[in-house]
């Protein structure tokens, strides 16, 4: 009797470690047949990574959270024609390479920022463009504002531990790691290099490198929410004039080009639109960065979540979660998007 029960605990032990052996050898062979970048690729723009990353353009495609269908990913051509599902996650912080998606799984069906505190519904994914079959998690904890930047995805990650940090995780899922013990967000990625307000002892806004995942003073200011554009040029939200919006240039004097209260916006090579804060009159606005003329009101309300890609920008009803969308080069011509 004694002779078979070693006999069973034996085989039992046999089983368990082929078991791990042939985990750990899918597990890397998968990693290994991750198609790595060749250059600083950045997965989108740091206006869109602020306003919760709901839709990402790449490639021709325009890959996003349909409103529709609980936030789930879909994709649709750039003219926003032939809508199709990818997934049924909800997702949001979607950043895009030449090979795949990544983004954070939002389970918990909200769009709020913060929704990443509510724990087994949150993950920081990756899947195939082409076969977008299950996705490989690159970190199952919950976790926020992803940006990629070349092979690595800088994000905010939370556990009991250390609460919100600077993390980051390989495309491939392996090398994550605590970078920084605070939060800084990483939304204004330009080639190697993100751009931030520090978060600690003042506003000014910092440029940490990838390369040697280092920060250095970029810009002095009190600026909240900063976009640094692939001309260098810097956008930034001015804590000391009542969130007004600036325009900068490195080493040169910032100019204030929105003087109304900003709650938050975005930009493009030709236009700004922003949620203007005004108990009276709030409203959402856009200005021409081309023209010498004052902002234009597009509709009155207040609103959030506005996304820019090549034709069209999208905007969120803060009450009614209407999504609309319009052309960029007719800001006020405003529609539902997707509607029936």
């Amino acid at each position: 009797m004694k002779k078979k029960i070693k006999t069973i605990i034996g085989l039992v032990i046999l089983i368990i470690i082929v078991g791990i052996c042939l985990f750990a050898f899918f597990n890397t062979r998968k990693k290994k047949i991750t198609k790595m970048n060749t250059s600083f690729v950045n997965g989108n723009t740091g206006g869109n990574l602020y306003n919760a990353g709901l839709f990402c353009e790449s490639d021709g495609v325009i890959y996003f959270a349909n409103p529709r269908d609980e936030f789930k990913l879909y994709k649709m051509n750039s003219d926003l024609t032939n809508p199709e599902k990818i997934n049924d996650d909800t997702i949001m912080y979607i950043n895009a390479d030449s090979n795949y998606l990544y983004y954070v799984r939002n389970n918990t069906k909200s769009d709020n920022d913060y929704s990443f505190f509510s724990y087994n519904n949150n993950s920081l994914c990756r899947i195939d463009k082409v076969k977008p079959s299950k996705a490989l998690i690159l970190d199952k904890d919950p976790c926020i504002y992803a940006s990629l930047l070349g092979n690595y995805i800088y994000y905010l990650h939370y556990d009991d531990e250390n609460a919100t940090s600077l993390y980051k995780v390989c495309i491939d899922g392996t090398n994550r790691q605590q970078v920084m013990p605070t939060y800084i967000f990483t939304c204004s990625a330009r080639e190697e290099a993100f751009y931030y307000n520090n978060t600690e002892k003042n506003g000014d806004l910092y440029k940490f490198s990838t390369n040697t995942d280092t920060s250095t003073l970029y810009y002095n200011c009190n600026c909240y929410r900063p976009i640094v554009d692939k001309n260098s040029n810097i956008y930034y939200m001015d804590v000391d004039n009542k969130y007004s919006l600036v325009k900068a240039t490195p080493g040169g004097k910032p100019k204030t080009i929105i003087k109304d209260r900003v709650d938050c916006y975005n930009v493009s090579d030709t236009l700004v639109i922003y949620q203007k804060n005004d108990a009276s009159h709030p409203g959402l606005y856009y200005k021409d960065l081309t023209k010498n003329e004052e902002p234009h009101e597009i509709k009155m309300g207040i609103f959030k979540n506005i996304h820019i890609t090549s034709k069209y920008y999208f905007f969120t009803d803060y009450s009614s979660k209407e999504v609309y969308y319009a052309p960029v080069n007719a800001p006020e011509n405003f529609k539902i998007f997707l509607s029936k």
